[in-house]
């Protein structure tokens, strides 16, 4: 994973995130040791040595693992996920924390690891992930609720730290969703088990963005996969719509479409999908268009691209660093667009935690059911493909 970051000069320089190693101690220890002195980001009053966080790196395990953040082979920032407590009925949760070398903040180098450690507790198969947030740590605080961390609670004084008693915030992001009720299903439906079905909190705004040429199946694979899930899953579930810069646009193959919305009139978006097709190359340049992705983006829960629509992530800037895949025959022209963003071939989709990328047309559909069972659990996504006759395997999203 890579990443650029923008050093007091203005020069773009690129950086990358990969595991730590016990030589990384030494620096994790010198960042750690700035927020230990002058901020109260950490509660420790005195710094900590090499070999103190030596033993701390070798007491993460594999699914606990810790990264850095290397920018002209100077690592910059870390991050780590920690177990919440040794009792075993904790072991589907775990902590995030992640520190980022005084010089290099508000450079995006701290929401590029943040979002890398969700993605992995994600795929590590934790349940949910935990964050605390010291009083006065406000860029920490909207970012966690930037990638859909919900304030759960706040401990009361409960540190003193430079004269001050300070509070504590508790964030929470919900990687598994919550149990609910089992839904209405009309005769010839698939129900799904009241066992094992997951909702969402509340209705989850879904749109799809629509430009003339834009590949069918990119926009109409992904709206049929939210609209029979929304249906299948216990209410609150999926509203889908679509919203495009103009009230009529003309996809692939002359098929004519009326949006349900414009840019300027789009309500607040919880899902952003952005197809591909031969119209991306134009719309790739469009200013408004990509500025209007950029903004929606910055409050979106999540952000999918289907086919080269990673193109037009791109060049929003929100592939800069991330993991990404696209169709097959645009990969070399995503990796010119994005040149820090590492490209994968031979994926259904790429999941970095709240972006995520998918190949060719039909993959889009893959992605979609993906992102259902993370919502709404698996059995609704498998009662989803099933309705739709789709031989959906969620453990090949390799496969192409």
């Amino acid at each position: 994973m890579s990443g650029t970051v923008e050093p007091t000069g203005g020069d773009v320089a690129p950086f990358r995130i990969r595991h730590a190693e016990s030589s990384d101690a030494g620096v994790i220890a010198d960042i750690y040791n700035q927020a230990v002195r002058s901020t109260t980001a950490s509660f420790d009053t005195e710094p900590q040595s090499e070999e103190t966080r030596r033993r701390w790196l070798a007491s993460h395990d594999n699914r606990h693992p810790v990264f850095v953040a290397e920018l002209d082979q100077r690592v910059v920032g870390w991050a780590a996920l920690t177990k919440w407590s040794d009792r075993p009925a904790y072991d589907g949760t775990v902590e995030s924390s992640f520190y980022v070398s005084e010089q290099y903040q508000s450079r995006g180098i701290g929401r590029a690891l943040k979002e890398r450690l969700v993605g992995e507790a994600r795929r590590l198969g934790f349940h949910t992930i935990l964050s605390r947030a010291a009083q006065g740590s406000v860029a920490s605080i909207h970012l966690n609720e930037a990638m859909g961390f919900q304030h759960i609670g706040t401990m009361k004084e409960v540190g003193l730290k430079f004269g001050q008693r300070l509070d504590v915030h508790m964030m929470q992001l919900m990687l598994a969703p919550q149990i609910d009720s089992t839904p209405d299903v009309a005769e010839g439906e698939i129900a799904v088990p009241i066992e094992n079905q997951a909702t969402f909190s509340r209705v989850v705004n879904v749109a799809i963005l629509l430009f003339d040429a834009a590949e069918v199946l990119d926009f109409c694979g992904p709206i049929e996969v939210f609209s029979v899930a929304g249906n299948l899953a216990a209410p609150p579930s999926f509203n889908v719509c679509t919203v495009a810069e103009n009230t009529s646009v003309r996809a692939r193959n002359g098929l004519t479409v009326t949006p349900d919305h414009t840019l300027d009139s789009c309500p607040k978006v919880d899902v952003l999908l952005v197809p591909g097709g031969i119209g991306s190359r134009k719309e790739m340049n469009n200013k408004p268009l990509i500025d209007w992705i950029r903004r929606t983006a910055q409050t979106a829960e999540l952000v999918l691209s289907v086919c080269t629509g990673a193109l037009l992530l791109g060049k929003a800037g929100l592939l800069d660093g991330l993991d990404a895949t696209t169709h097959h025959g645009a990969l070399d022209l995503l990796r010119q667009t994005v040149p820090t963003a590492t490209v994968h071939e031979q994926r259904r989709f790429v999941d970095n935690g709240r972006i995520i990328t998918s190949a060719g047309i039909a993959a889009g559909i893959d992605m979609s059911l993906h992102v259902v069972a993370r919502k709404f659990g698996t059995d609704t996504a498998t009662a989803t493909a099933r309705h739709m006759e789709y031989p959906w395997q969620p453990d090949e999203k390799d496969a192409i």
